[in-house]
This record gives C-alpha cells, sequence and structure tokens, in this order.
C-alpha cells in the first residue's frame, strides 16, 4: 500500500514541475502511465488552492516575495493609503542565514547567475546525487534508490529536501509572487493525495490537529535529587517530543491510509494533517489518542496528554475560518482531560529493593555503576540521545541518522509499535530515515532540521578558560571515568562552565571579575494563533499558511541556531512560537535584543515577540529555573490593556518595551566605559552604584500605590534631593571633579538625575548588569 501512496504523493508533488527548469529531468519519478482518477485528483487540488499560476514561470527576473508583510491585524480602514513594504528572496539555497530583503537591498544584477547555480544544483542532486562527495558522474537519483532499495517514503522525503534547498525562494508564478514553488508542490502533493483518497470529492475532506500538551512540563520534570547530564536530558526530551509529535502524525496518516505527505505542518508540538473525512474519523481519532495517551500516562503518570481534533471541509468556507474552529476544538480538549484509570496503580514508591531515579524522581531507577548514579530508563534515555545527537567526537558519528519506525524494538518504542532510534544503521528497511548532520551530504536522504545548539570546548583552552573553569568544584569538572571534561575538546560544556563563561579576565591583574550566572531566555511570538486565522483576511489560504509557518520555522531554527554557533548559549528548544535559552548571563542578555532586532527585520515588522529572562546559579533545579523563567514571560505580557502588552521583555522583574531596553543596555554600556576607564584614576563605587537601584525604584513609586503606606510614598518622593546630595558628598572635591561632571552628561546630554527622573524604575536594568558585571571574584 505504501508504494501506492507515494506514487500518487510523487505525482502531486512533480508534475509539471520541469515547466520551470531546463535538463532536469522529473519523469523517472513519475508513473509511466497515469489513471485518470489520479489527473482527476490533481486538477481538484489545484482547484483547491485557487492560485493563478497562468503568469511566466522559472524568471530570474522576479524574485519570491516575503509573506509577512501580507500579514495585517487591524482593520482595514486604520491602513488605508498605507503601502506595505515589500521583501524578496535572494536566489540563494536554502541556508541557516537565507533572510528576505527590502527591495533596495536586492541586487537583481545578480539574479541570472544566481538563478542558474539554482538550477544547476538541482540538476546535479537530480542526476549526480554523488557528484559532490567524488566529482565524478554517477547514475541518477531514481537509479540510486533503486540500486540502494530506498523506500518509496524515503525516496519522497528525499525529493521534498532537494526541493526545499533549491526552490524554496523561487515564486510559483509572477501572478502569486509571494508563493514558493516548494510550498506550492508540497501542497498540492498533501491535497491531490487526500483527494484521491476521498474518492476525487474535495468536499470531503477534514482538516486534522495534533498538540503535545505539558511540553514544558515533560522537558523539566526534574522531581529528584540531582541536577546531572541536566543538559544531555535536556537535549534529549526536547527532542523526543519533536520525535513523539511526528511520530503521531504518521501513526495517523497510516489510520487513514494516506502517505505521511498529507502532513502540512509540523513545528512546536503541533502538527495539522490533511485528510479524507471518513465516516468512522471521530471513532479512529479516539482509538489512536488512546494509545498515544495511554503510552504518556505510563511515562509521565498524566502529566502530558496529545490532544488530537479535526474539522470537516464545507464549501465556501475560508482555511482561516478553518484554522480558527479547529483551534477552538483543540483548545476544547485540552480543558476537557479525560483520565481512565482515577488512581495510577503503578506510581513508584520508594523502599529498600526500589530505588526511586536521582533525576526525575518519578520512575524506579537502576544503579548506574560507571558513575554511580541511579537512573530510570527513561533519563537514561533522555541522556543517551541527547548526547548523540550532538557529539562530534567520533568521525563515524557524523554518519549516525535519524530512523521513525512502525515496527519498534522495546527499547525504541513510544506508543504502540511506533518508535523512533538514533544510530549509524537501520533496523528495518521500511523504516523512514533522515540525515541529522550538516556534514552528511547525502541527497538520497532527508535532512531533518534540529534546533539543538549545544556550546561545546575548544582545544586548547584559553587562561581565562582555565581560570574561569577552576572556580567549579572538582567533582563537576570531571566525568565517570575521571578525565577533566573540558580537556576533551569538542565535548558540550554542562551549565556550570556555561556559567563561568560570564567571567571576565583582567589579564594585568590576573583575576576574574563579574558573576558566575545562567541567563535563561524564554520567549514566544505574540498572537500566533491569530496571525495565522486571521492575520492574512479573505486571502487566507493553505498556502500562505505553510509558508508563514515554514518561514517561521526557518528563523527558529535556522537563523537563531546559525547566530549562536560559537556562543556559550544553549539551545533547549527552538520552533512554533516557542524559544527557551539557557547560556552564560551577559550572553543572553545581548542575544535577546539581538532576535528581536532580527525578527522584525525578517518578518517586516508583522509580528512581535515577548520575553522574559532570569538569572540564576547553575546548582538551581532546573525545574524551578523553568518555573521562574516562565513566570518573567507571563510579566512581560501582562498589563491593563490586554491587547497593548505584549511585545516586551521582563528582566530583573522590571517589564519594558523592546525599544526602551535596547535603550538601556546602552546605558549599562555608558556605565561600563565609565568604570573600565575611570576618569583621571577615579571610578564609580560599588555602593553608589547600589544607591542609585534604591533611588530608581523610589521614582517609580506612585501615590496611587495601595502597597505602600503614606508615610512610605512621603520618604521616596525625596529621592531627587538625596540623590543630589549623594552626589555632592561622594563627588564633590576637586579630585572628582571629572567624575562628577561624567554623571551631570552621562548619555546624550542627560544627567543620572535626569535619566533616573524619566526611567524610575526601569534605570535597575542596566545598573544590575553593570553590577554583576564588575563584581570582583575571591577565588
Amino acid at each position: 500500500m505504501a508504494e501506492e501512496h507515494y506514487k500518487i504523493a510523487l505525482f502531486g508533488l512533480l508534475y509539471g514541475v520541469e515547466e520551470f527548469f531546463e535538463g532536469v529531468n522529473f519523469s523517472a519519478f513519475l508513473s509511466d502511465k497515469q489513471d485518470k482518477k489520479l489527473q482527476t485528483a490533481i486538477d481538484n487540488a489545484e482547484k483547491l488552492l485557487d492560485l493563478n499560476i497562468k503568469g511566466k514561470k522559472g524568471s530570474y527576473s522576479n524574485n519570491l516575495k516575503s509573506i509577512f508583510p501580507e500579514i495585517n491585524l487591524n482593520s482595514s480602514d486604520d491602513n488605508k493609503g498605507a503601502a506595505a513594504p515589500v521583501y524578496y528572496y535572494p536566489f540563494k539555497k536554502l541556508s541557516p542565514d537565507i533572510c528576505p530583503l527590502p527591495e533596495k537591498e536586492i541586487k537583481r544584477s545578480n539574479n541570472k547567475e544566481d538563478y542558474k547555480e539554482l538550477i544547476t544544483g538541482l540538476s546535479k542532486a537530480i542526476n549526480e546525487p554523488d557528484g559532490e562527495k567524488d566529482n565524478i558522474p554517477t547514475e541518477n537519483l531514481y537509479n540510486a534508490v533503486k540500486k540502494d532499495n530506498i523506500t518509496s517514503e524515503n525516496l519522497y522525503n528525499a525529493l521534498c529536501s532537494i526541493l526545499e534547498k533549491y526552490c524554496h525562494a523561487i515564486p510559483i508564478s509572477t501572478k502569486e509572487a509571494a508563493i514558493s514553488l516548494y510550498d506550492f508542490c508540497k501542497i498540492r502533493s498533501a491535497l491531490t493525495s487526500a483527494i484521491y483518497y476521498a474518492d476525487n470529492k474535495p468536499e470531503k475532506l477534514a482538516l486534522i490537529q495534533g498538540d503535545f500538551t505539558g511540553i514544558q512540563d515533560f522537558i523539566f520534570d526534574a522531581g529528584g535529587e540531582s541536577n546531572r547530564y541536566a543538559a544531555k536530558i535536556l537535549r534529549g526530551k526536547s527532542f523526543f517530543v519533536s520525535a513523539s509529535v511526528e511520530l503521531a502524525s504518521i501513526m495517523i496518516c497510516d489510520k487513514f491510509k494516506i502517505p505521511a505527505a498529507c502532513v502540512i505542518m509540523n513545528a512546536g508540538g503541533k502538527f495539522t494533517i490533511i485528510a479524507p473525512a471518513a465516516s468512522d474519523i471521530k471513532d479512529k481519532i479516539e482509538k489512536i489518542k488512546r494509545v498515544i495517551n495511554e503510552a504518556f500516562n505510563e511515562k509521565t503518570f498524566g502529566q502530558t496528554r496529545f490532544n488530537i481534533a479535526y474539522q470537516s471541509f464545507e464549501k465556501g468556507k475560508s482555511y482561516g475560518k478553518l484554522l480558527s474552529e479547529i483551534a477552538y476544538k483543540l483548545e476544547c480538549e485540552k480543558l476537557r482531560p479525560v483520565i481512565d484509570v482515577p488512581e495510577f496503580e503503578n506510581y513508584p514508591i520508594e523502599d529498600a529493593q526500589n530505588c526511586l531515579c536521582q533525576i526525575c524522581g518519578k520512575h524506579k531507577g537502576d544503579i548506574y555503576e560507571v558513575e554511580n548514579i541511579i537512573i530510570c530508563k527513561d533519563c537514561n534515555r533522555a541522556k543517551r540521545e541527547g548526547a548523540k545527537l550532538l557529539e562530534k567526537k567520533e568521525e563515524a558519528n557524523k554518519k549516525v541518522r535519524l530512523y521513525f519506525t512502525r515496527n519498534a524494538e522495546k527499547d525504541d518504542k513510544v506508543f504502540g509499535n511506533y518508535g523512533y532510534y538514533i544510530e549509524p544503521a537501520e533496523k528495518n528497511k521500511d523504516d523512514i530515515v533522515f540525515k541529522i548532520r550538516e556534514e552528511d551530504k547525502d541527497v538520497r536522504i532527508a535532512v531533518k532540521r534540529i534546533s539543538g545548539y549545544a556550546p561545546t570546548f575548544p582545544k586548547p583552552l584559553s587562561k581565562r578558560d582555565e581560570k574561569a573553569y577552576a572556580t567549579i568544584s572538582e567533582d563537576k569538572r570531571i566525568d565517570g571515568e575521571g578525565d577533566k571534561i573540558e580537556e576533551y575538546g569538542g565535548a558540550v560544556k554542562p551549565f556550570d562552565h556555561l556559567a563561568a563563561d560570564s567571567f571576565e579576565f583582567e589579564e594585568e591583574a590576573d583575576k576574574l571579575k563579574g558573576s558566575g550566572y545562567l541567563g535563561i531566555l524564554k520567549a514566544d511570538i505574540d498572537n500566533l494563533g491569530k496571525i495565522f486565522s486571521k492575520g492574512f483576511g479573505d486571502k487566507s489560504s493553505f498556502l500562505k499558511g505553510c509558508a508563514l509557518s515554514r518561514s517561521i520555522d526557518y528563523f527558529f531554527c535556522g537563523w537563531l541556531q546559525n547566530s549562536i554557533k560559537g556562543s556559550s548559549v544553549y539551545t533547549v528548544f527552538a520552533g512554533g512560537d516557542d524559544l527557551f535559552l539557557i547560556g552564560a548571563w551577559d550572553e543572553i542578555i545581548a542575544l535577546a535584543g539581538c532576535i528581536n532586532c532580527s525578527l522584525k527585520k525578517y518578518a517586516a515588522k508583522k509580528i512581535t515577540i515577548s520575553a522574559g529572562i532570569i538569572l540564576a546559579k547553575p546548582m538551581m533545579n532546573i525545574r524551578d529555573i523553568a518555573d521562574e523563567a516562565e513566570k518573567a514571560l507571563r510579566k512581560a505580557k501582562k498589563g491593563e490593556n490586554w491587547e497593548n502588552c505584549r511585545n516586551r521583555i521582563n528582566i530583573f522583574g522590571i517589564t519594558v518595551e523592546w525599544d526602551i531596553f535596547d535603550k538601556l543596555i546602552k546605558l549599562s554600556e555608558a556605565f561600563n566605559i565609565t568604570i573600565d576607564e575611570g576618569i583621571e584614576g577615579e571610578k564609580l563605587k560599588h555602593g553608589f552604584l547600589h544607591n542609585l537601584i534604591n533611588f530608581a525604584d523610589d521614582a517609580g513609586v506612585s501615590f496611587k500605590d495601595c502597597s505602600k503606606s503614606f508615610e512610605q510614598k512621603m520618604e521616596a518622593a525625596k529621592w531627587k534631593p538625596r540623590l543630589q546630595y549623594l552626589i555632592a558628598r561622594n563627588y564633590g572635591g576637586d579630585k572628582q571633579k571629572a567624575l562628577k561632571d561624567r554623571l551631570d552628561n552621562f548619555a546624550e546630554g542627560e544627567n543620572i538625575v535626569e535619566l533616573i527622573k524619566n526611567y524610575k524604575e526601569k534605570m535597575r536594568i542596566p545598573l544590575s548588569i553593570t553590577i554583576y558585571r564588575i563584581r570582583r571574584h575571591n577565588g
């Protein structure tokens, strides 16, 4: 049946694509003789997409427009006469740094050459799949996969990867310049398959969505007494979420007897599938939910849950309306938990013979003799897979690949017989395979983007590194075999080392300064559900929704991961609309502003992001860290007027708009310059900086604040004369005159008093950054 599935999916993917290119032949991948039913299915799919694709195709004179400028959440009256800015993608193959550019930055003089390079790359991938590796002609991709006995499902996925790489920036036509050839082919393939198995009746289709609930509770589940292997386990659990969502989508497609090509979106713990609206659709979905949630109950004791909802197509109903309705149903599912067993009989109780896992504190564990820790099979799997995903010590590991299987062995199972494994070689020839290494150039295997960057140790270590890592207790610097972790070179840094990376090294004094803290950034895109359902108004469509989803995914899984390479920032998860990063506190703060500015440029200021940042010691329980970061994010989104309180950041307990945050960061740099350079040998005193924070807090006290007494409000109101007196007392002498002048003309002509008057309690942000940075380390 799978071969038949993918004959149809391939036809939907590749039909007519040759019109765009010269010298690229896809005919070998299509059946020699297409039946009338299949041709009708593709005709119906194209009608459902309702695109004007009769314009000029394959022209190097027209770049792909960014989908973001088409988003409009405001009423049409608010934007009359205002022309939306237009952004274009350059004709470049897909890479982590690919971004849409304003029209004036697009170098159209290079278009012809760049377009030709895309076609050449696509042609080589199809006709010479090993050419990049050996520089010798080989058999074409079709013959190569047949020779290697690669399944049609894996062939389809490989072709999707190739088309995405070379066709993501090629518009489908001059009339539809914001829809890429890749998106058109991929969605047409899904619709063709679903319509074919719905007996060529487009009205008998349904949209199915699945959602992993409790992601944060699962990833940060650290109820045990140990924080060991935190980085590896977080990475492994985060990947488990993505893998289980993928498996659930495959399971649904199998149940409905359609190819997994019908999955049109899969990101951030959620998927969307187009399927035939069978008469027993409700029963099928309920059975699938039961199998998945029984497995999750056993693993997390009800902490996590998988929700699935569906919405049948109705004539004349827009895609945006469909999304709104299915989103409502999915939220109802989340609020309607079903627990078949009210009491978990298998919940373990610790006794002399049965010790609980020291990591999660939930499951019975076995003693892991190498490192003398009690760990359960689930935490051990997360630890093992977290290492496999990024470990590059061995050359052979570069060929480690990800396999999804419908016939999982015991240790690979996730739910039912469905599971996954990360190994160098397949266990079953029918398993779905993906490459997960950038170094793996085999175009016969599809690529799976994994947003999981982890900082590694350089070799050799710098003097600063050696001194900073010497502040870490000895037991946290060695592995199970007694070797120092940092001596490996290329090994992933544990959290203690990330915190130590925030120390600065004063070479002349041979001392460290600063604070060894972690910075934790939790962020998400504002109003994303509303953007998908209402952002395109009456012009919403499958294609625009998928193009938007893919573009957002590129930013978090591409641009962001590429941007933090070489930094001391660790990706816990990034995708969909969620972002969670852990790293050296100073790098996290700097990165937050960079992400916001880059996202504004990338998305033409059409989507915004809210974020929360906290600082924590690395020994703090990871669950507590996650909870505090979530609280900071909620504060960033909280306000008297809910519609206008997003697009902000909360840090050091203070919520500010992003433009104010950028200004405050510049103020912290001004403090740094003043302290580092000094003025005629004088520097600001540490105690003075702490006093400035108190004055800033007093300046922010409102007489409407019910939490403070009248006496406290009156005392706070005296902040300005008290500050002026403090400056005169500490910096009023002849020796400090230059420094006092500096305070009187601190930033852009404003003095310290005026800055506190204008920014009030928000001044806590630059002052706190400065204080954390200049602390002397006693070690």
